[in-house]
């Protein structure tokens, strides 16, 4: 028998948010662990629908010396210390999404200034799957072959 906590990311006593916020702590993973929680959905890894680079950025990208420090990890840190702990970790991955958002640029588009919510500074332009599956940016992101070396092709292989 498991006990499935249903998990889309959280800071104790606050609201929901999406997989992708807020970023992951050890203290979540006792909190699992005071629940007896043996399974967790919707725990983890963004869902997809930031598109590959962000989603690969949140399973395995860097943890700041400060946010160590409040027990901060990467998704796939997570993953592997609710697994130390007995506890299974299932994610989501959105089969289509068609997102777009506002962005602004610094002048040579390497740096994302802000994206949905704009500032007003920086050049501002577009970014999503267009932007993506396009190699529009290729400072911002490693090319759609890098995720899809053989190309991609539908459900039917």
């Amino acid at each position: 028998m498991h006990r499935g906590v249903y998990f889309d990311a959280w800071f104790p006593r606050q609201h929901c948010y999406h997989p992708s916020l807020p970023p992951r702590r050890l203290k979540m993973v006792d909190d699992l662990v005071d629940y007896r929680a043996t399974v967790l959905v919707w725990a983890s890894m963004g869902g997809g629908s930031l598109s590959l680079p962000y989603l690969e950025q949140e399973a395995f990208g860097p943890v700041d010396a400060r946010s160590r420090f409040y027990g901060f990890v990467n998704d796939s840190e997570f993953v592997a210390a609710c697994h130390e702990r007995g506890i299974k970790v299932l994610g989501i991955v959105f089969e289509a999404q068609g997102w777009e958002f506002p962005v602004e640029l610094d002048g040579d588009e390497t740096t994302v200034l802000a994206i949905n919510e704009l500032r007003g500074v920086g050049k501002r332009d577009w970014m999503g799957l267009r932007e993506f599956s396009s190699n529009r940016y290729p400072s911002l992101w490693k090319p759609v072959e890098h995720y899809f070396p053989a190309g991609l092709v539908n459900s039917d292989g």
